[in-house]
Formats: structure tokens, sequence, C-alpha cells
């Protein structure tokens, strides 16, 4: 097993009679900051002009990956996409909404 401690009190001498109580943020709080810092991070990833990235019409025939960045302990680091996963996945979808449209065709038909 291991040890567990209960903290009742704490009081720290730089802690005055002024210093005001803060309360824990709440879920959808601590999720909204989460969200901000996630989109400040993701804005400031830009590519510089010697990386190659891949354009979108390449995505689905798996022409060239996705470069995340370089870095000492690996190299260049590459998302090398699946093109039956791709494709299997957009068939799916595809056959879903026409199943879907074929049910309600039948069902207001009926």
């Amino acid at each position: 097993g291991g040890t567990g401690f209960t903290l009742i009190m704490n009081k720290s001498p730089r802690e005055d009679e002024n210093t005001e109580a803060v309360k824990p943020a709440g879920f959808l709080a601590k999720l909204a900051e989460m969200q901000v810092k996630m989109l400040e991070t993701n804005n400031a990833l830009l590519p510089s002009d010697k990386d190659r990235n891949s354009r979108p019409w390449m995505w689905p025939i798996d022409y060239e990956g996705l470069f995340f960045g370089i870095s000492e302990e690996f190299g260049a680091v590459y998302f090398l996409g699946n093109p039956i996963v791709f494709w299997v996945n957009l068939a799916s979808i595809i056959l879903l909404l026409l199943t879907n449209l074929h049910s309600t065709y039948v069902y207001h038909r009926t």
C-alpha cells in the first residue's frame, strides 16, 4: 500500500487577512480555457517555406504524408495515412446517408 495524507488547514506565512480566497474553476471554465489555449497553440504552428507539406487532394491516395516537424531523436516526423481505411470510411458514410435517405423516402411514402 501507500501512505495517504489529508490536509485540513494550511496557513502560509505570506498570507495575511486581506488575502482573497480563490475559488476553484468549474468544469465549463476549465474546458473553455483549455479550448482557447489549444486554438492559440495550433494557430502558432505555421509551416515554414522549406517544409514539404501535402495538399488535401493528396490525402485520399496517400501521395505524401502530413509533415509534423523535425526532432533530433526521430528526424522528420510524417503521418502516413492508410488509403484503405480512408476509402472504407468514406464508402461507409455514403452508404449510411443513402440508407437514411431511402428509409426516409419509404417512410413518407407509406
